[in-house]
């Protein structure tokens, strides 16, 4: 594995540190003594230390020796660290990376309630201090920006807004929480009006989400005021309703929304002041905590154990948010969180004792009890009946399972107590196992659901199920275990994609209960070397299903594109092109004879003709005799309609009409197979739009027939098969004034452009003269004796 990219000299003794400062500060500063994740370089940070080695599941990675790593893949990195007096100490983190090497950040912003608080504060915390513990760590990292004395307005008028906000990273969340200082109008640098505070709201959703982040608005917490014995919303009443201002941001934005303030408002009101001011307000009498030898009231902000059940009540919030795809998202990498029972005993002989809750494991939970007047508190028991403290007020960690504690008092009654505690994960692959071993007792009986399974204190569980034990101490007292749930996965089988196309090898496979790397469940790849494909085909792995195919789409078959990009020989029944007469070199257009502004023709340009009905472009081909003869046109028609074009042969027009699909863009060309009847001799072959649009652009005209060649523009007679005749003369031609007609006896005389229009007529008596009005140009004349007629081009200059 290749991880370090930065890397940090030390010498030790004494220290010097040179680095590379790409970090912010505060990446350093959440929690110095422990392997930190960097999202911005998506890498592992470990403590300040003289040397570094560092492994992964356990393994040496021999090349990893600075301070700085880049994880590549999801497992459990740990580091050796060794100070300048020689001694070593081992850091350890879990770490799960996505595809892109991700791992999801949520940033906080808000005010007192939610910010970190320094040792020397404790027990006073906000909930931003704790939520990480929610989370599952190798996914979820908790950035928290909260500062206390801040509002909406003065969060981001100060630029901490900015800060946050170039740090955002696409997937990121950001946690917004304002409202205790908004509503402070004592402090004109805090105070923010309703209208306003929904105004800084929107910028702070709006900008998240500009860099790709995630927004969710929380509510901001009750405080602990009463009336009259109940309990005030003080961000609901007076004109202060900063809860509905939030909610109203939240519902015209689409933005998701934990109402913190009304949860927090029913889970306490139903505690009841005496035990919110105690065990979740920061109040406490003189000497309770050493920070505060005088003690403190303070119905604002938390200990330690309130800011746990206000991270507790945002958890639940999200989870409740099942119609948002973020939400569930994130949802799915909370920690289980599993009850502390707290019992007194002898029941009763309290005031108040620390309520029964979940907690996720990791926490500092305390374990208070306040006894009456008459009671005389001795210890607190842990589960097993062990002494755990003699103080009233003492802390735990809590679990990975679910367990109790007691206050015991004097006058307590014996009890047992029965506890399972599992030596590791309780869900686990077959062929795996997990031992549960049950508190100190006498005697043992295991039960798997209602089957009876052991009888020593420990047992191997290797089926899934649901184990208690009951136990039974050496009074004969007996209790029976909280049931912990094992979870046996079955295994799949997999099969190795060695083409990375999300198809596997029947061939290679594996069991295992989850997805290793390389493999995937689909069996169907048949070509296991080829990520293109995952049949053969007709061609076979490794080879396009093109290259053993002719242009004729026939295996292995013989056809071939020829000059004028047509498939011809092999089985097609079709020539190949001989003759190609580029577009360019027309006789006459209607528009632009040589354009070269599309790519993808052939000699110097094409032929684009005015976008209108009769359009044209006029050839000349010479035939060594007459009959019909296979003409290949390429053309491009990047228009969205099809166009057709008629054709005339020496001002005759023809039955054919040609179509010219469209092909999508003016760059993209396509060859038209069409037939068209030559005289022999030389013909004018002109190509007439029938539509709107014009022609196609024209790049060449090609032909299979050697007996065609290009022909002159210039023509001084055609004649016309079956109705030519030397009788009939005309000349000079060409011709600048008048052309002169001379035929047997009487005749008569018609004038066509090059569009087929008739421009003059007229008679004459053997010999005579026409033309006089004619414009520069091509022509047709036709002129018909008694006996016989004749069809010729002419040209006025």
């Amino acid at each position: 594995m290749k991880g370090p990219f930065l890397k940090i000299i030390q010498s030790c003794k004494p220290l010097i540190l040179i680095c590379l400062v790409f970090l912010s500060i505060s990446a350093y500063s959440r929690e110095i003594n422990k392997i930190i994740y960097d999202k911005n370089l998506k890498a592992l940070i470990a403590p300040d230390a003289c040397h570094y080695q560092w492994f992964y599941n356990g393994e040496k990675l021999s090349e990893e020796d600075a301070q700085f790593i880049k994880p590549l893949q999801t497992g459990e990195y740990s580091v050796q660290l060794i100070n300048d007096e020689g001694f070593s100490t081992f850091q350890r983190v879990l770490l799960s990376i996505d595809a892109t090497g991700a791992v999801i950040t949520i940033y906080l912003i808000g005010d007192s309630t939610v910010c970190n608080y320094a040792s020397s504060a404790y027990p006073m915390t906000g909930w931003g201090q704790v939520l990480s513990y929610f989370f599952n760590s190798a996914n979820v990292k908790i950035d928290n920006r909260a500062i206390g004395g801040r509002s909406s307005r003065s969060f981001y008028e100060e630029g901490r807004w900015t800060t946050v906000k170039n740090a955002l990273a696409s997937g990121d969340y950001v946690f917004i929480q304002f409202g205790h200082n908004d509503r402070d109008f004592s402090k004109a640098e805090r105070y923010t009006s309703v209208d306003d505070y929904k105004k800084f709201l929107t910028i702070y959703v709006n900008e998240s989400r500009a860099k790709g982040a995630i927004p969710v608005l929380i509510s901001p917490m009750v405080m602990n005021a009463w009336s009259n014995g109940s309990m005030r919303n003080v961000f609901t009443e007076n004109g202060n309703n900063y809860r509905g201002g939030m909610l109203e941001v939240a519902t015209a934005l689409n933005v998701p929304f934990i109402d913190l303030n009304m949860k927090s408002w029913n889970l306490f009101k139903g505690l009841g002041q005496n035990y919110i001011s105690r065990f979740v307000y920061h109040t406490y009498p003189a000497g309770e905590y050493p920070n505060y030898p005088n003690g403190v009231t303070d119905g604002t902000h938390f200990q330690e154990m309130g800011a746990i059940e206000n991270a507790r009540m945002i958890v639940q919030g999200i989870s409740e948010l099942t119609g948002n795809a973020y939400m569930v998202n994130l949802a799915k990498f909370l920690k289980p969180m599993h009850e502390i029972k707290v019992l007194v005993n002898p029941a009763g002989s309290d005031q108040m004792t620390t309520r029964t809750a979940n907690y996720p494991e990791g926490l500092t939970v305390t374990l208070k009890t306040l006894p009456k007047a008459e009671s005389t508190f001795q210890l607190w028991k842990n589960a097993s009946g062990g002494q755990l403290s003699t103080a009233t007020l003492t802390t735990v960690k809590s679990g990975i399972t679910a367990t109790n504690y007691t206050a015991t008092y004097y006058g307590a009654t014996t009890t047992c107590a029965a506890t399972i505690i599992a030596s590791g994960a309780t869900t686990f692959c077959e062929g795996g196992s997990v031992t549960l071993t049950a508190s100190a007792g006498s005697s043992f009986l295991w039960k798997n659901e209602t089957t009876q399974v052991g009888t020593s204190q420990t047992y191997v569980a290797k089926t899934s199920g649901g184990y208690t034990v009951e136990i039974t101490n050496a009074s004969g007292c007996k209790a029976i275990a909280v049931a912990t749930t094992v979870t046996v996965q079955t295994k799949t089988i997999w099969y190795a994609d060695l083409d990375g196309d999300g198809k596997g090898d029947s061939k290679i496979s594996q069991l295992a209960c989850t997805q290793p790397s390389g493999y995937v469940a689909d069996n169907t790849d048949l070509c296991s070397d080829d990520k293109n494909k995952s049949e053969p085909g007709n061609c076979g792995c490794g080879k396009t299903e093109l290259s053993c195919m002719d242009c004729a789409n026939v295996l292995n078959g013989n056809a071939t594109v020829d000059a004028c990009g047509a498939c011809v020989e092999g089985n097609t029944g079709k020539k190949a092109c001989t003759f190609k007469y580029q577009a360019e070199e027309a006789c006459e257009v209607d528009g632009i004879r040589n354009e070269a502004i599309n790519a993808g023709y052939e000699g110097t340009g094409y032929v684009n003709t005015d976008n209108a009905i009769g359009k044209s472009a006029t050839f000349s081909f010479n035939a060594a005799s007459s009959g019909n003869y296979k003409l290949l046109i390429r053309y491009a028609n990047g228009g969205n309609a099809t166009r057709s074009s008629g054709v005339l042969v020496n001002a005759i027009e023809q039955n054919t009409i040609l179509v010219f699909p469209t092909t999508g863009a003016f760059t993209t060309w396509a060859t038209l197979e069409a037939e068209a009847y030559l005289n022999e001799g030389n013909n004018m072959f002109r190509l007439i739009a029938n539509t709107a649009d014009g022609l196609p652009n024209i790049d060449y005209i090609g032909f299979t027939d050697n007996n065609i060649t290009s022909g002159p523009c210039l023509i001084t007679g055609i004649n016309t098969e079956g109705i030519g005749s030397s009788e009939i003369l005309c000349y000079p031609n060409p011709f600048s004034g008048e052309v002169t007609l001379q035929a047997p006896n009487e005749y008569s005389y018609s004038i066509y452009d090059l569009t087929g229009k008739e421009v003059e007529s007229g008679k004459g008596q053997n010999t005579g003269l026409a033309g006089d009005k004619l414009l520069p140009g091509i022509y047709t004349i036709k002129v018909k004796a008694q006996k016989s007629a004749r069809i010729m081009s002419i040209i006025k200059r």
